[in-house]
């Protein structure tokens, strides 16, 4: 019976949502250059705003919690 690793599963999903965040982030800016819509570009600005507030989530949590635990938790 295979072990469950849940740092290990930490992170896979950070590597997952900074790929993922870097793919939204090239489109977004591509809209943002290319786009004569205003609309379009602000929701691009929008987009890529939000998506830097998740990244932001997702690598500084784990630390707080391993901060404030008192754990061994290395952010991997």
């Amino acid at each position: 019976m295979a072990s469950f690793d849940l740092v290990g599963l930490a992170g896979s999903i950070k590597s997952l949502a900074t790929v993922l965040s870097l793919i939204v982030i090239g489109y977004s800016g591509f809209i943002l250059i290319s786009s004569d819509d205003l609309v379009k570009r602000e929701d691009a600005k929008q987009i890529i705003k939000y998506v830097f507030i998740g990244l932001s989530i997702i690598w500084i949590v784990p630390l707080l919690v391993n901060l404030l635990s008192g754990g061994t938790y290395c952010g991997v």
